[in-house]
């Protein structure tokens, strides 16, 4: 009996990378999947290309629909879609490709294509399957795995594919609430298995490239340490050589010299302040007689002009009043009276 089949996962920020790089693969990818035929990877179907990483586009959705991410939040609702082995036996590429749109379409349309990181579906291994990534986006505003696919949630959607799309293929859906293990599942949690190994491969490699980033950091450090302690010496060097300066200058002079030296300034400097005094002194006196000689300029200066002045007033008497100036040049002498006593009045 064909049955269809999937399987959900619940990835954090850390599980995300290895999820995309098994996903994604191409012919180069080496990863710890044996079951993988590199010769087929190029078969290997897309519905989604995003163009950018799983981890960037999940934030920018987020961010688009204004959630929040926490610490511990389940950012990427992983599945795996397929059926039983034998149901691809001689089935035509074209109707393993139509069954799986039909697929991914059931999934756009109930979680919206938006949502929808990543649809690959993968032809290079033993049993075709899809495996369809989706941000969780929870009532279209919020970020939350928990409830968008709880047990009522899931037993519901495995119903609705059946009907949907597993009954037009001819599939069955498995009883519900049955314990039964069919070697589906067990093929199933096999590839969980590899899938593991293939995240804790991925970590031993980030591991190995961290411890290398560490050496290197450590050998950086230690130059550092060492141009540290080359600075550390020439300072210590140039603190020693200034104590050395320090110390002499600090030194205390002998009393013999010390006291000869005083003395020699305390004479120095009564000389320079007898010195100061004499040229003080000599500075007034000639201060003094720099202000006569000028008051005895200013005045020989004006009684040379008071004189200019009268020769100037004789001259223009000479020529108005020759007789004038003739008498006061040379004046006429008065004849002498002689007195014959008394007056009577």
């Amino acid at each position: 009996m064909s049955k269809k089949i999937s399987n959900h996962k619940k990835k954090n920020h850390d599980g995300i990378p290895p999820v995309e790089k098994e996903n994604e693969r191409d012919e180069q990818y080496n990863g710890a999947n044996k079951n993988i035929d590199h010769s087929r990877t190029g078969n290997n179907i897309r519905f989604v290309e995003r163009g950018q990483s799983y981890l960037t586009y999940i934030k920018q959705r987020v961010k688009e629909v204004g959630a929040r991410i926490k610490k511990d939040s389940v950012l990427l609702s992983s599945w795996v879609i397929t059926a039983s082995p034998e149901w691809f036996k001689g089935m035509r590429p074209e109707h393993i490709q139509e069954y799986f749109r039909e697929c991914y379409r059931f999934f756009a349309e109930r979680y919206g294509e938006e949502n929808i990181v990543g649809a690959v579906v993968h032809l290079d291994e033993t049993t075709p399957h899809m495996h369809l990534n989706m941000v969780p986006i929870y009532q279209g505003h919020r970020l939350c795995c928990k409830h968008l696919f709880d047990r009522v949630a899931l037993r519901k959607l495995q119903t609705d594919i059946y009907e949907q799309v597993g009954k037009h293929w001819g599939l069955k859906r498995g009883e519900k609430g049955s314990k039964t293990k069919h070697l589906d599942v067990a093929e199933y949690k096999v590839k969980m298995a590899e899938e593991k190994a293939a995240e804790i491969t991925v970590a031993c490699v980030e591991a190995e490239q961290g411890l290398a980033n560490v050496k290197a950091e450590k050998r950086n450090t230690e130059k550092e340490v060492e141009s540290l302690s080359t600075q550390k010496e020439t300072l210590t060097k140039e603190v020693d050589d200034l104590s050395e300066v320090k110390d002499a200058a600090t030194c205390p002079i002998p009393v013999v010299g010390k006291t000869s030296v005083i003395t020699s300034l305390r004479v120095e400097n009564a000389k320079l302040k007898q010195e100061n005094a004499d040229l003080s002194k000599r500075l007034d006196v000639a201060m003094t007689e720099t202000l006569r000689e000028a008051k005895r300029a200013d005045q020989a200066e004006r009684s040379n002009e008071a004189g200019k002045k009268a020769l100037d007033k004789l001259r223009e008497l000479e020529r108005t009043n020759p007789e004038a100036y003739n008498e006061l040049m040379h004046p006429t002498p008065k004849p002498r009276v002689k007195s014959t006593g008394n007056f009577k009045y």
